[in-house]
Formats: structure tokens, sequence, C-alpha cells
């Protein structure tokens, strides 16, 4: 079974231009490390290059055609979804998650109330909000985290 843990602005946009999260927001980053720790993480070619290095306490996998740097890599989307069969996990950031909406999947949203008009865009699917925080401020930037279910 998967997961998806995604930060997203208040117009769809995960990224900016350059391919940087627009935001710094140091409590989204104990949230993902919550959620995501000791569990497997599977992110696209782009969003393994944004990283420094492998996420510690994490099996880092990269889904990606070509070869790359990375400590694991699956080549497509029938090989991640085999993995997830065994093994429990998360889909983090990336565009690469819309290859995964599927009935019943659990999204982890962190709802950035700023609006980043260009960049990476990524299309939400049709989905029930079942649990939502209050509203938190970082630096004057509010957010919201969320879980869903796609129905």
């Amino acid at each position: 079974m998967h997961k998806i843990i995604i930060a997203i602005s208040e117009d769809g946009f995960i990224a900016d231009l350059n391919g940087n999260i627009p935001w710094h927001i140091p409590h989204d980053f104990k949230w993902f490390k919550m959620n995501t720790y000791d569990s497997s993480i599977v992110m696209g070619r782009k969003t393994w290059e944004t990283l420094k290095k492998e996420l510690p306490h994490r099996k880092n996998i990269v889904l990606s055609h070509s070869t790359c740097s990375c400590p694991n890599q699956l080549r497509s989307i029938d090989e991640v979804n085999d993995y997830f069969y065994k093994n429990n996990g998360w889909i983090i950031g990336g565009t690469i998650a819309e290859n995964f909406y599927t009935k019943g999947t659990l999204i982890y949203l962190t709802h950035v109330h700023i609006n980043v008009h260009n960049g990476t865009f990524l299309k939400l699917p049709n989905m029930k909000t079942i649990w939502k925080s209050t509203t938190f401020s970082h630096k004057d930037m509010m957010y919201t985290f969320t879980i869903n279910i796609i129905l």
C-alpha cells in the first residue's frame, strides 16, 4: 500500500519555475519526517536531483526510465506498484504522484496559503478530506495540513 505526501500552493503549484519549493516551513519538514520515517519513499528523478543527499531513515527509491546516480531505482509505474504490493511506503512530491491516483489512496497535503503563479503544477484528484489541522503561521505564511482519501 502506498500513500502520497505533498505540499502545494493555493493555485496548485508544488515548485517554482526553477524547480525549487517556493516556501520554507520547518513545521512541514517535521510533518514530512514524522510520517515517512522508517518507510520507503518513491520520488521522480527531478525530485531526487533537488535533494543534496539521501533522506536518512528511509529507503530512497527513484522512479526513472533513464539511469541515475541513486541508491535504488525502479523504471516503471508497474515496478513501483509491485513494490508497494509487498511494502508500505510513500510517493513524495513531484508530478509522478498523478500516476498513483487510485481510489482509496491517502494523500497527506500541506496546503500553503500562497499563490505561486508559475512553475510545476500538480492536478489533484477528486478526494474527500478526512482530517484537517488548524491553520498555522510561519513568518507570515499560513499553512494547513490535511489527510484526504481519493474517491
